[in-house]
C-alpha cells in the first residue's frame, strides 16, 4: 500500500517517467524482501522438493534414457549435456563443472540464472505457496 501511495505522490513531479521507472523498481523489491520470511522460504523449499523434473521441464525439453532424463544444457548448448535423475533428485551437465546440483532452486539460480530472490518468487508462484 505504502507504494502505491509514494506513486502516485511522485507521478505528480515533471519527470515523473523516470520517477515512477524508478518507485516501481524500488517497491518490487520492497515487496520481494519482505514477502520472503524463513518460514516462507522453509515451505517454497518443501513445496518443490521432490519437483526438479518439472521446474526444468518447464524450460527444456526433456528425452528419456533409461533411468535418467536428458536434455540440452542452456549456458554450453551441448545436446543431451544435462542429465537429471529423479531418483536421486540430481542434475548435472557434463561439459560446465558449475551446473550441478539437488534441488529445483539450485537449478533456477545456476543453469537459469536467476537471482535468489526471483527464483524463490518462481517456485512460489509455480507451486502455489502462499506467503505471510
Amino acid at each position: 500500500m505504502n507504494s502505491i501511495r509514494i506513486c502516485c505522490f511522485l507521478a505528480k513531479f515533471k519527470s515523473y517517467h523516470l520517477i515512477l521507472k524508478t518507485v516501481y523498481f524500488v517497491a518490487a523489491t520492497y515487496k520481494t524482501l519482505m514477502y520472503f520470511t524463513k518460514d516462507d522460504i522453509k515451505r517454497i523449499k518443501e513445496a518443490s522438493k521432490g519437483k526438479l523434473l518439472d521446474i526444468i521441464g518447464d524450460f527444456h525439453e526433456l528425452r528419456k534414457r533409461g533411468a535418467e532424463y536428458k536434455c540440452e544444457c542452456p549456458k554450453c548448448h551441448g545436446q543431451e549435456k544435462l542429465h537429471i535423475s529423479p531418483a536421486k533428485q540430481i542434475f548435472k551437465c557434463f561439459s560446465c563443472p558449475d551446473i550441478k546440483g539437488k534441488e529445483p532452486l539450485d537449478y533456477l539460480q545456476r543453469a537459469e540464472d536467476m537471482q535468489f530472490l526471483e527464483a524463490l518468487d518462481h517456485l512460489a508462484r509455480k507451486f502455489n505457496v502462499l506467503l505471510d
